[in-house]
Order: structure tokens, then sequence, then C-alpha cells
């Protein structure tokens, strides 16, 4: 409950650079290479997301590892992951992710952002501790936050 909070403007975006030959990994070719989230690149890949997430861009991606699948009921889980719900699912993994990159340095709190969900749902960022519309999900796992990637960051 409660008022709004005001907008705040998000942070100023990092430029995009070219990603070195042998240099990071797009933030899909990173979620597939870290088996910590296999869930989320099983998700990606039944919502036909992977080629978005391994193109240039600017992405922030709040990316749940294993451990906060571990949360979802299998049937949940199981439904989402069937063909008939991809754009629901596909809605769901783009409300984790911003078509600009935040570093956890950058945040402000009470900071606004839209996310890529159909709907462009707006998040709310704060700090102390970090967290995103009151869920401490930045660093809060076992996974550091401010992952690097070729095409953005992840959290």
């Amino acid at each position: 409950g409660g008022l709004p909070a005001p907008d705040v403007p998000m942070p100023p975006t990092r430029s995009p650079a070219a990603a070195p030959a042998g240099g990071p990994e797009s933030v899909y070719e990173l979620a597939k290479g870290n088996e910590d989230f296999s869930t989320l690149v099983t998700a990606i890949e039944a919502a036909s997301l992977e080629i978005v997430l391994d193109n240039p861009g600017t992405f922030t991606v709040f990316a749940p590892d294993n451990s906060a699948f571990a949360d979802v009921s299998s049937d949940l889980l199981n439904k989402l992951l069937n063909p008939v719900w991809k754009p629901q699912l596909q809605d769901l993994l783009l409300y984790h992710t911003l078509g600009t990159e935040v570093y956890s340095s950058d945040l402000v709190d009470d900071s606004k952002a839209p996310t890529l969900n159909f709907q462009e749902d707006e998040i709310t960022i704060n700090t102390d501790p970090a967290r995103v519309n009151e869920v401490s999900i930045i660093g809060a796992g076992a996974l550091p936050a401010d992952i690097e990637a070729s095409n953005g960051v992840v959290h």
C-alpha cells in the first residue's frame, strides 16, 4: 500500500562496446555456460528468447538461479514450459529484463525502470540492501551481482 514512489530517473547507462574476440559472452551464453542457471536456460529456450539474449544490446537481466526456481511448484513450472503457455513464459522472463544496463553501483533508491515484457511494466529498484520491488534478488544467492556480458549485465 501507500503512495507510489516519485518518478526518479534511471542512472545513466553505459555505452555498449563490441565484445573482443575471446571476450565476455552474451547474456544467453553466460547463462548457458553456468549450471546454476540451467532451469533459466530451459525457460529461455522454451520461450524462444535465446536469439534475443544472444544479440547485441544493453540488457540487464535479473536472472533467477536454480535455487529461486525451487520455490516454484513443479506443476507451475511444467505448465509454463508447455508451448501453449509460451506467450506467458516470454512475458514472465521479459519482466526480469531491462533494455538498459544497470549495475549495482548505479542504483539509487526508488529508481524506476521499464521492463521488456508485453505490458512494459515498471519495476522499482532500491538499495541497502539492493532489491527490486522490495524483493532482495541482486546478489541474494551465491552468485555475485554485476556479471558482465558482451550485451549487458546479469544480476
